[in-house]
């Protein structure tokens, strides 16, 4: 049975039973995001306009909603099927100036703002991306050694230089082009240490176009925070904290510290045998399942790829759950 707030209908009798059930329910903010987005993916442009309601209710009582940002993309991609530029570009850039507020939730905002302003070829706001890709450049001191983010955002900036007719910076950011995607290559591999990486991911083609780069990171991070909880993950107390805390989700703290990739190093050795074993073919994948595997059996039924898995706690909870078992027939196979 299809959940109160995941219709993905929107009848008289479906508006009135979600507003009076979202009455009872404690995260109001959530519910209404939820729905808005599931609506809002519909190809029916009566749904659409039904979910763009619900979103701007979001926007305009909840403010202070954590997810407020993804909010402001569902709108601003909205707007840009629609061909609003103009909206398209306000909500893309509330988007972005959330993410300066709040840098240690990332979602990439700003490249997403970039390659729309330069696919859709919307010269008025060359300058404003040009500006926020910069101060996100600035803000992290070891961005260029970020791979995947530095590749975005040179490539955006070497393609709206190279129309103003920067010639000088066009060729200096495509020569940061070139350098980002040896290092991504390189990263690529690397598959003796690294397990898993989100770039591997969003950048296979299978991967629903319509999700976010994070999407990449759900499955990854979910593993990753149980390490991280269970005190079996190699990193510093400064990064793990917030995780730690609740603050933010697996995949924020694999993306946020770890540029979205899993390595076997990463982990202390009890567990990063475990690790192996479960993620890569194994003789103890063939008679149990890998976690990749797993992980898709466990949501089959709710999702429809492993990439619309929702990062809630929720689900983490449900994998937690999974993992926990997998680790004790680990524990009694490896005797």
């Amino acid at each position: 049975m299809i959940e109160w707030y995941k219709k993905t209908t929107w009848t008289k009798k479906d508006e009135e039973n979600f507003f009076l059930k979202l009455r009872k329910a404690k995260q109001k903010d959530s519910y209404l995001a939820t729905q808005a987005k599931i609506l809002l993916s519909q190809k029916d442009k009566k749904l659409q306009d039904a979910g763009l309601a619900l979103a701007k209710k979001v926007i305009d009582e909840y403010a202070d909603y954590f997810h407020i940002r993804s909010v402001f993309i569902d709108v601003a991609e909205f707007y840009a099927s629609r061909k609003n530029f103009e909206e398209a570009i306000k909500y893309y850039i509330e988007a972005v100036e959330d993410e300066i507020k709040r840098p240690y939730k990332i979602d990439y905002s700003y490249v997403k703002f970039g390659k729309f302003v330069v696919d859709n070829k919307i010269k008025k706001a060359y300058d404003d991306v040009i500006k926020y890709l910069l101060h996100f450049r600035k803000a992290d001191p070891h961005f260029e050694n970020r791979p995947l983010p530095n590749y975005e955002t040179s490539k955006i900036l070497a393609e709206i230089y190279k129309r103003k007719k920067n010639k000088e910076k066009a060729i200096y950011f495509k020569q940061l082009v070139s350098k980002a995607r040896e290092q991504l290559d390189k990263i690529s591999n690397e598959y003796t240490a690294k397990l898993d990486s989100a770039y591997w991911h969003y950048e296979a083609d299978n991967f629903p176009k319509c999700l976010k780069m994070r999407s990449a990171a759900t499955h990854i991070g979910m593993f990753v925070k149980w390490c991280v909880l269970n005190n079996y993950f190699k990193a510093e107390k400064s990064e793990t904290e917030k995780i730690l805390a609740g603050m933010i989700t697996g995949a924020q703290f694999l993306l946020s510290y770890f540029d979205g990739k899993f390595h076997v190093d990463d982990l202390i050795d009890e567990c990063a045998d475990f690790a192996r074993n479960y993620y890569d073919e194994s003789k103890f994948t063939k008679k149990f399942n890998s976690y990749l595997k797993d992980y898709d059996s466990l949501f089959s039924d709710q999702y429809e790829t492993i990439y619309h898995i929702e990062d809630s706690n929720k689900n983490y909870e449900m994998v937690k759950a999974m993992i926990d078992a997998r680790f004790e027939e680990w524990k009694k196979f490896k005797l």
